[in-house]
Parts: structure tokens; C-alpha cells; sequence
């Protein structure tokens, strides 16, 4: 049980790093124009490793990249601005919903899985690491599909769809954050106790597809 905040956290800062490599690569950054510099230094802190105990450790890292985030927000409300403004591009927004689909269908994979990448059994007490792992992705999604949903208002107004299917993806995405079993247990489809794992995956299946119907609007 000590370790499910761990595993949570770990799925979180995946998602971070992701979110903060497309958000610096893509959605703030057109051709040739130059990396805002405050985006650069952020991805670069959320990457640290996040088991490493000092030199440095993670905590101070992610703490620096947090800071460095604020310094990007103050950057858009000076005068002159000092950071790069969302490019607003359908190409580029894309390109985000992409990333988090491959997350989503990590989740997805670790959810169903029924014996380790090398092979070995499954043990109960391991179930709930790859269930919070999972959530953690979900938690991430949730809240910044909200401030994507706020901050390409444009492309909802063109396309009224865009709006209804990430209300559509919010819904699950939330469900699955916030599910939280007293025990993790890993029943069979027909057997009298819940397989907790099946169940976050109804909800992260769901949003991913969502996720990919977003895409297909924006690509069209």
C-alpha cells in the first residue's frame, strides 16, 4: 500500500515529460523560430530521473522545472513579451493528442497484461502498481485537456465537434483519475471480485479513442 503513490507519481511525471516535449517542440514553436527558452530548461528538469536519490535529486529538478513554467506564463503577460504564444495550429495540436494516445495505450497494454515483459507471473501485491502507474497518465490528461479545451477556443468555434468530443474525452479521463479502489484486485471476468485493472481500462480505452476521433477532426 506504501507504494501506490510512488507508482502514481511515476505516471505522472510521464505524462509531464510528454506533455512538456510537445508543448516545447511543436505547439509553441513554428520551422525555424528558436525554442522559448523557459520551455527548454523546464523539459530538460522533468526529465531527470525520477528514482535518483541526490546529484541532484528529482524533487529539486521538478521544482526548478515548475518554476521555469511560471517564468513562461509571466513571460506572456509582459511588455514586451518575452515568451512564445501557442501557435494555435491544427497540425501541432495534432501532434499532442498523439502523444497522449501512445501514453494511453501504455496504460492500456500494462492493464491487460498477465505476465511481465520478462516473462514472469503477475503477483497480487503488483496489480495495483501498474493501476496507479496508469491513473497517473489520466490525472495528467484530465487537467490539461482543460486548459487545451480553454486555450483553442478558436478551433472549437470553427469545428463545434472538437468541443463536444474533448468534453466527450474529460469525462473518462476524470473517471479514471479519480477511481480509487480500497484493495487492487485482480478477479477473473466471471468470477465474484472486481479486476480493478479491466476496470480503469474501460475509461482509459475510452478517452483514448475519443482522443483519436479529435485527431481525425483536426486533420480534416
Amino acid at each position: 500500500m506504501a507504494d501506490n503513490n510512488a507508482s502514481r507519481q511515476i505516471g505522472i511525471i510521464m505524462a509531464v515529460r510528454e506533455t512538456s516535449r510537445v508543448f516545447k517542440d511543436d505547439l509553441t514553436k513554428i520551422s525555424s523560430n528558436e525554442y522559448d527558452p523557459n520551455l527548454v530548461i523546464a523539459d530538460t528538469d522533468f526529465r531527470n530521473d525520477a528514482e535518483r536519490w541526490i546529484l541532484p535529486s528529482p524533487e529539486r529538478k521538478y521544482a526548478d522545472g515548475v518554476n521555469h513554467l511560471r517564468a513562461y506564463v509571466a513571460g506572456l503577460h509582459s511588455n514586451p513579451q518575452t515568451s512564445r504564444e501557442l501557435n494555435q495550429r491544427n497540425f501541432e495540436l495534432i501532434k499532442l493528442f498523439q502523444a497522449w494516445g501512445d501514453l494511453l495505450g501504455d496504460g492500456h497494454a500494462m492493464l491487460f497484461m498477465t505476465r511481465k515483459p520478462n516473462d514472469t507471473p503477475i503477483h497480487a501485491w503488483e496489480d495495483d502498481d501498474y493501476f496507479y502507474h496508469a491513473q497517473g497518465y489520466a490525472h495528467v490528461m484530465y487537467y490539461m485537456l482543460i486548459a487545451v479545451k480553454r486555450e483553442y477556443h478558436q478551433t472549437q468555434t470553427v469545428k463545434p465537434v472538437i468541443e463536444q468530443l474533448m468534453d466527450e474525452t474529460l469525462a473518462p479521463l476524470q473517471r479514471a483519475a479519480t477511481m480509487k479502489p480500497l484493495i487492487v484486485l485482480d478477479g477473473s471476468e466471471a468470477g465474484i471480485f472486481a479486476n480493478h485493472r479491466h476496470n480503469l481500462d474501460a475509461s482509459i480505452s475510452e478517452a483514448r479513442q475519443k482522443m483519436y476521433s479529435i485527431r481525425e477532426e483536426l486533420e480534416r
